[in-house]
């Protein structure tokens, strides 16, 4: 039995497209972490032609009930656009840089983890790496639980209108 290579870019836009699949499916925000060996850049580049195909199949697919039901095709796109945000996806990329070990074709290799993807509706703010030290309040002697470090990040909530109290 001959087993076949997948290249990492492969990889990477077969885990975000089941992503944005399952986002669709569900109505649920993703957020996809991981250590692969991919440059930033490189991820960027996939994600927005993901991101563009999704969406483009998204609203050839709406278009016409949206047509029946009286919409323009140009307000389409922004009326949906809470739908649009949860299998739109983003990378972030965390301020600092760190290398962590990764098993690679049966040997260790040395990789920076400094990115991570979710969905557009989660509205995540700055990315930060947090020494695991700083979260447990504790000296940590275990080498494999130094190397990994966890990662910090904001969700924005925009304030709630206010209400109207019938008077």
């Amino acid at each position: 039995m001959e087993t076949s290579r997948v290249s990492r870019e492969t990889l990477v836009q077969s885990i975000v497209t089941f992503s944005q699949r399952l986002t669709n499916a569900t109505q649920v925000s993703v957020l996809i972490g991981g250590e692969v060996n991919i440059e930033f850049q490189t991820l960027e580049r996939i994600m927005k032609q993901l991101n563009k195909d999704a969406q483009e199949s998204f609203l050839s697919k709406v278009q016409p009930g949206m047509s029946q039901m009286g919409y323009l095709p140009s307000n389409t796109k922004t009326s949906l656009k809470p739908l649009r945000d949860l299998f739109m996806m983003k990378v972030y990329q965390c301020k600092e840089s760190r290398i962590v070990k990764t098993w690679e074709n049966s040997r260790t290799s040395e990789i920076v983890a400094d990115c991570f993807i979710a969905s557009n509706a989660l509205k995540l703010q700055e990315a930060k790496l947090v020494d695991v030290e700083a979260v447990t309040g504790r000296k940590i002697k275990l080498q494999a639980l130094k190397e990994h470090c966890p990662t910090r990040t904001e969700m924005y909530i925009p304030p709630s209108q206010p209400k109207h109290h019938g008077g």
